[in-house]
């Protein structure tokens, strides 16, 4: 619990002073694309809120996670508007606009996502739901190594795309695991007895 609470407290001060110094970017630049790491990192604090909630108090937990099993409209839009962000942020990093394929995994993501929790209620069906998202991110992550060739090396941001794309890869397989083995090992998906870890620590 104390670790939960240390960790939770450290990413929402982290978030907050991101979200905080690209608005007051964005307020002095009109740059669109500050204004979308605001609501990128606003999305990580608002969704971080939610899980702390689902921690700290064992009603809202029980009655999110029933929720979460017949309808998770909430993670739904959530993971949609991160991957969308962070796709239109990728792609102008690069000054490119979002090509036809993207926007197919975008719309194939988004009927992943509605019709998986269809399926009946077990491990598989919560552990299929996530998946794809860490998918993306590592797809986003080769993007950027496969396109960082096209950054000038001594901008700002061409010294850090290489960084970023590899974190992208390693924490998105490495949430994979991690889902994998809380999903399998940790959670209880009985219809009498729901037990879901709601924060994944990668």
């Amino acid at each position: 619990m104390m670790f939960n609470y240390i960790y939770t407290t450290f990413l929402t001060i982290l978030y907050t002073i991101l979200m905080s110094l690209s608005l007051s970017l964005y307020l002095k630049e009109r740059k669109k694309n500050y204004l979308l790491v605001s609501l990128y990192f606003l999305l990580l604090i608002l969704n971080g809120l939610i899980v702390t909630m689902s921690e700290t108090f064992q009603i809202f937990a029980n009655d999110y996670n029933r929720q979460f099993m017949v309808n998770p409209i909430i993670e739904t839009i959530y993971y949609l508007a991160t991957f969308g962000i962070a796709l239109k942020l990728v792609t102008e990093l690069f000054e490119e606009k979002i090509k036809t394929y993207q926007y197919g995994i975008y719309i194939a993501f988004a009927l992943w996502l509605i019709v998986v929790p269809f399926m009946a209620n077990s491990a598989l069906k919560v552990w299929l739901y996530y998946f794809p998202s860490q998918l993306l991110t590592v797809y986003l992550g080769i993007y950027l190594l496969s396109h960082n060739r096209k950054m000038i090396p001594k901008s700002s941001l061409g010294k850090y795309t290489k960084l970023i794309g590899i974190l992208a890869i390693t924490l998105g397989l490495a949430i994979v695991v991690e889902d994998t083995f809380i999903i399998y090992y940790r959670d209880i998906y009985h219809t009498n007895m729901l037990k879901i870890h709601n924060r994944n620590v990668s």
